[in-house]
């Protein structure tokens, strides 16, 4: 987005996501009142973690600060600062997928892997098993 970076390029990015994974007109709502439960219940949804959601509900300007540190201590106390509950499978990318399956119809894993600066066995990790989206 940048030529050079500044120094608040972070912040940005940070907005950025936020607001592309949790779109403010959709989720300002959802967020008013915000409870360890009903993050959780959040977090299922909207596929991001409940510690992002809490974030979300602040910078929105939803939340007190101190409803924010308090919320942010109850998730600590309970653990989820090392593993938050309901967790959610990682998701497959299935054109990456669809990609590497097109790819072997001209050539064999180890030309791949040469050209995408991999190993041979590196592939379906980081590219998906085609196989699970025919």
């Amino acid at each position: 987005m940048h030529d050079m970076p500044g120094s608040d390029a972070e912040e940005q990015a940070d907005r950025f996501a936020a607001e592309l994974l949790m779109p403010a007109a959709d989720i300002r709502a959802a967020l008013s009142k915000p409870t360890l439960e009903g993050l959780l219940r959040l977090k299922a949804r909207w596929r991001v973690s409940a510690a992002a959601l809490l974030r979300r509900a602040y910078t929105l300007g939803l939340i007190s600060d101190y409803a924010y540190r308090r919320l942010n201590t109850e998730m600590s106390a309970a653990g989820w600062r090392s593993s938050e509950p309901a967790a959610f499978p990682a998701e497959q990318p299935r054109a990456l997928a669809h990609a590497l399956h097109q790819a072997r119809q001209r050539f064999d894993d180890h030309e791949i892997a040469r050209h995408t600066l991999l190993l041979p066995e590196q592939l379906e990790p980081t590219f998906g098993d085609p196989a699970v989206h025919d």
